[in-house]
């Protein structure tokens, strides 16, 4: 496949790329002005769902791709696969990156 077919056949799910990106960077700037209270893991993950997010509301909302990683990315951004999340954890993880 090259990438002319790839790209058609990533539009037929996601929309047009131009109007997705216009989609996505709104909502990128929910998160910058109310997400500054977030961590690195949860920042990244909201980041992903709402991308996702941004497929669906421009594409095929029935494709099922889309909900399956919203769940997972959701999964990690809670650290829902942690038995306990400690103190020094999130402490490590809400460091400025240098």
């Amino acid at each position: 496949m090259n990438i002319t077919e790839t790209l058609n056949q990533r539009g037929k799910n996601y929309g047009n790329f131009n109007q997705l990106a216009f989609i996505n960077r709104k909502l990128d700037n929910v998160i910058d002005e109310h997400g500054t209270h977030l961590d690195a893991t949860q920042r990244k993950a909201l980041e992903m769902i709402l991308h996702k997010v941004s497929r669906i509301l421009n594409g095929n909302a029935h494709y099922a791709d889309n909900w399956v990683d919203i769940a997972g990315y959701a999964h990690l951004g809670g650290r829902l696969y942690e038995e306990e999340t400690t103190a020094e954890t999130v402490d490590n993880l809400t460091g400025e990156i240098a």
